[in-house]
């Protein structure tokens, strides 16, 4: 029963939709980053969405976190991806 729960939480999970901020860049441009859990499709997907079209990766990373937040050490990956809209 517990595996079932956690499998059950763990896909839940997964499908709620990656997080977006808008920082300011070393330029002095405006960068967007978004934050995605189990799959960096997910921050493409969500990149394309928020640009309406083309856009330019400008770092991203990955680093394992727990299930809920990834400030601790835990089973999940997230991945974080800095973008900025228009053509590459």
């Amino acid at each position: 029963m517990r595996v079932i729960l956690v499998g059950l939480l763990a896909i839940g999970l997964s499908v709620l939709p990656a997080q977006a901020d808008t920082i300011i860049g070393p330029s002095g441009k405006p960068l967007d980053q978004v934050k995605c859990k189990m799959d960096p499709q997910d921050c493409y997907r969500q990149a394309g969405k928020l640009c309406k079209g083309s856009y330019q990766v400008i770092d991203s990373e990955s680093h394992s976190g727990g299930l809920l937040a990834d400030i601790i050490p835990g089973p999940v990956t997230w991945y974080s991806m800095v973008f900025q809209c228009g053509p590459s």
